[in-house]
């Protein structure tokens, strides 16, 4: 995957996972970047381009929220790259911000 999303993104949009790995997105694909294994891979749960990106305080857990016509947001695992859950957002243009809590367990 070529391309990085922070020229004219500057919200939070790169993070370091558990594992020392870069967490990332670039138009609807979350990214995980090894350096040491100069290897990539991808998480491919949304439709139309992600445009926010939050990990939780284990840096093993991440939501992601994309623009459209019926954004949602998706919850997934950054050392397995499962969807753990997606929420459906109705009548707006696309998911802005996401957050955890200082314990991980809500998402805003």
């Amino acid at each position: 995957m070529h391309g990085y999303a922070g020229v004219r993104n500057t919200d939070n949009n790169l993070w370091r996972s558990s594992g020392g790995e870069a967490v990332y997105y670039t138009a609807a694909v979350g990214v995980v970047l090894s350096r040491q294994g100069k290897r990539q891979r991808f998480f491919g749960g949304h439709d139309d381009d992600s445009h926010c990106l939050a990990l939780d305080p284990s840096r093993d857990y991440a939501a992601s929220g994309q623009v459209g016509a019926e954004p949602v947001v998706c919850v997934w695992q950054v050392s397995s790259m499962q969807e753990l859950a997606r929420l459906q957002h109705g009548r707006v243009r696309g998911v802005c911000a996401v957050g955890f809590s200082a314990d991980g367990q809500l998402l805003a």
